[in-house]
């Protein structure tokens, strides 16, 4: 399961950690939108 928040614009968020093949990790925080997701990178 997963959880998120609602930040201060009233949107649905939650965050997550993707990586690749060479061990490289980035923090995105995902905005959940109608049934779409917008992903933006922090």
């Amino acid at each position: 399961m997963m959880y998120g928040v609602v930040n201060t614009n009233c949107e649905a968020t939650i965050r997550l950690v993707v990586g690749n093949e060479n061990a490289q990790r980035q923090m995105i925080e995902a905005v959940v939108e109608g049934g779409t997701v917008i992903i933006e990178a922090l």
